[in-house]
């Protein structure tokens, strides 16, 4: 049973703090259930009035003459516990705590705690407290402070905001552009109602077809992802993410703490749950328009028609940066084109975008031109963009009417238009109320599709690697448990580079061999038997960057070199541990160097980072992330993410590499993490990529100091 159902479809209400002042929160809570059509029952709570704004009021909620399913709490913060605790008495299934005053200031914090507790020891849920309130489009309901919300269209798009202010922004701008809400939730501090619970209620819902989101931050939000991962296949998922302070939200990464922050992972959580994410608030309702309006389209391939050739321009500008591409327009849809438009002075173009300049004088020209594109194979998606001209605009306008009404509209197709409101907006309303997005910018319009086709990709991603989830490579269990539990047996959480490549061994990662040596003169006998030349390496759990400190000595060949590389280690380490030693290992063959690293984050669990790698990767930052348990797809798609890709594609004469072994070993590395949960950190750096193989040249592994 859906718990969640009591608070978008109450039969009764109690408000527990009315007020006769419409300009207090009390107040403005009856007012907006009077004034939204409810039918259900309301009962005001308040001892120094019997009756307000007309309805039979009482002095508590013990005095009620019938029960009811929500209260709705509009008290001081000091009088919101003993108000919880009178509605749970009553038999309320939930309520919705307007007051604030609790966690987001610091003298509340204990009292949503003690809040929370009570509401453990009930049973009653609670959205809030410091919350906006509920809508429900289709009830109708507007269990919010604020009545003009009653104005808010009934509609398929369902949202969940953390802050109420951000809600009410959201669903005042969807009233703006012609679209409708099913339902809202403003879930402020979130007591025991969370994201998950709602978007859960959400993807049973059949009211609502496309759910938008603004988080500011989540406690966990791995119960989030894992909800979004059962819906966004049937419905598309678009959140707006601020980016908080990373300074105070900074995940360690790897080696270093700049590599990432807590916005970087909730993107590539977003991307594997099959989120889309949006960048403004513009974006995240333009999109919300794209997904109610349109079909998901065949490809990524744009048609464009432009009455203004600079508008064509924006927009492929931004369309080519998100990941669409101009249509290739068939030879006889050109020739077709050319007949269409030889009457137009200026058309010049035989291609895409099509320049309809002044052919937008005949309406004819605009159908036409349209229709050709609509009927093109190699057209998956068609846009039309005009800039406002009283004695042009008529004139598209009507003639993208008269193509919905004939039926003619057969793939997925947006208008750029930005006549003013008091000029055509009553037209541009009729056109958007038939399912044809119309946006005031090319940019917004590029966008838009551009979103729509990443949900295709979604869609199309979550049929072929359903069954995919979480494969784990095979791994010697035994011995890899042996490795870290004598680590722990000597109380140290950081192993030494030789114990952490015996530890990947175990899964079957590559690594270049490696041997403690304890002496100038077994550095050269052993380098004579490795083959030259060799590397020589500080081995200390203390001294986390060797090179940082002179511990690493490259390229060694000669005798003399190889002792004197040894004393200056053992001489420069034992000034920070006096148990230093040193490790040699051949020196690897060049290759392309590449970063793997992987951390326990406080917020998602384990996850891991690919990029180029070496020095270089603190500057360049080329990395990109998943959350781990990892599949090959999501590796590969690591892998092709990164700037730097087109290394390893083969660049200026270079050999590609196959990309099976670096998928191999970011797959090894994801059963590491998910199978010890002792390891807080791996960074294996560098990684040597080879046409046809990867070597772990580097590796350091971080423990928590929890067994397990």
């Amino acid at each position: 049973m859906d718990f969640l159902n009591c608070f978008f479809n109450p039969k009764s209400i109690a408000i527990i703090g009315a007020s006769r002042d419409s300009y207090k929160a009390g107040g403005q809570c009856l007012i907006s259930l009077l004034q939204c059509g409810y039918k259900g029952t309301i009962y005001p709570v308040n001892p120094h009035y019997e009756e307000i704004f007309g309805v039979k009021t009482y002095p508590s909620v013990a005095e009620l003459p019938g029960s009811f399913e929500i209260g709705l709490i509009v008290v001081p913060a000091q009088a919101v516990k003993d108000a919880v605790l009178d509605c749970a008495k009553a038999g309320a299934k939930g309520v919705v705590i307007i007051s604030s005053g609790f966690k987001e200031a610091e003298t509340g914090q204990e009292l949503e705690k003690e809040i929370l507790q009570l509401a453990v020891e009930t049973g009653i849920k609670i959205i809030g407290p410091n919350t906006m309130g509920v809508i429900n489009t289709a009830h109708p309901l507007n269990l919010t402070f604020v009545p003009y919300l009653k104005e808010i269209p009934r509609g398929s798009i369902g949202l969940i905001s953390q802050s109420g202010g951000v809600c009410q922004l959201i669903l005042y701008a969807l009233l703006s552009e012609n679209l409708g809400a099913s339902k809202a939730v403003a879930l402020g501090n979130r007591c025991n109602v969370e994201f998950s619970d709602i978007l859960a209620h959400y993807g049973r819902d059949p009211e609502t077809n496309v759910v938008l989101m603004y988080i500011e931050g989540i406690e966990n939000p791995r119960h989030l992802l894992e909800e979004a991962k059962k819906i966004t296949m049937f419905k598309p998922i678009v959140v707006y993410k601020v980016r908080e302070s990373e300074a105070v939200n900074r995940a360690a990464f790897s080696h270093t703490g700049t590599l990432t922050g807590s916005f970087n992972l909730y993107q590539a959580a977003f991307r594997d749950a099959g989120i889309i994410s949006a960048n403004s608030i513009d974006e995240l309702i333009d999109t919300a328009k794209s997904l109610s309006f349109l079909p998901v389209p065949q490809g990524n391939r744009v048609g464009i028609v432009a009455v203004q050739a600079g508008l064509g321009i924006i927009f492929t500008s931004v369309a080519e940066q998100e990941g669409l591409k101009l249509a290739e327009l068939t030879h006889s849809t050109i020739d077709a084109l050319d007949k269409c438009l030889s009457s137009t002075a200026r058309y010049t173009l035989h291609s895409n975008p099509v320049d309809i300049t002044f052919g937008v004088a005949d309406k004819k020209i605009i159908m036409q031109t349209i229709r050709l594109l609509m009927k093109d194979n190699n057209v998956d998606m068609v846009v039309l963009l005009n800039s406002h001209h009283s004695e042009y605009t008529q004139n598209i306008l009507e003639a993208v009417e008269q193509l919905i009404a004939d039926g003619e509209i057969a793939k997925p197709f947006v208008l750029m238009q930005d006549s003013p409101e008091e000029a055509l907006g009553s037209k541009i309303k009729n056109i958007e109320s038939k399912k044809i997005p119309v946006y005031r910018l090319p940019d917004r319009a590029a966008r838009a599709l551009a979103n729509l086709y990443r949900y295709a990709g979604i869609r199309q991603k979550k049929e072929t690697v359903i069954s995919e989830q979480g494969s784990q490579a095979a791994l010697d269990g035994a011995k890899a448990k042996s490795i870290l539990a004598g680590v722990e047996q000597e109380g140290r959480i950081v192993l030494t580079e030789p114990e952490a490549k015996e530890f990947l061994v175990t899964a079957g990662i590559p690594v270049t061999p490696v041997k403690i040596i304890e002496s100038s003169e077994e550095a050269y006998r052993t380098a004579a038997s490795l083959g030259a030349p060799v590397v020589l390496k500080l081995v200390s759990p203390l001294i986390a960057h060797k090179s940082d400190v002179g511990g690493v000595k490259l390229n060694l060949a000669g005798e003399k070199e190889i002792k004197e590389a040894y004393e200056e280690i053992i001489l420069k380490g034992r000034h920070l541990d006096p148990r230093v030693c040193v490790s040699i290992q051949p020196m690897a063959s060049p290759g392309i160097e590449v970063i793997i690293g992987s951390i326990t984050d406080s917020q998602f669990g384990p996850v891991i980072m690919f990029g180029l790698g070496g020095t270089t990767v603190e500057v360049y930052r080329d990395v990109s992330y998943r959350l781990l348990p990892l599949n090959a797809l999501a590796a590969r798609e690591m892998i092709q993410e990164i700037k730097g890709f087109s290394l390893l594609q083969g660049y200026r004469g270079q050999a590609a590499v196959n990309l099976e072994p670096i998928i191999d070993i970011l797959m090894k590395t994801s059963t590491l993490m998910t199978t010890f949960t002792q390891i807080k950190e791996v960074d294996l750096n560098p990684v040597i990529v080879y046409p046809n193989r990867v070597l772990v040249v580097d590796s350091r592994i971080l423990l928590t100091g929890q067994s397990k």
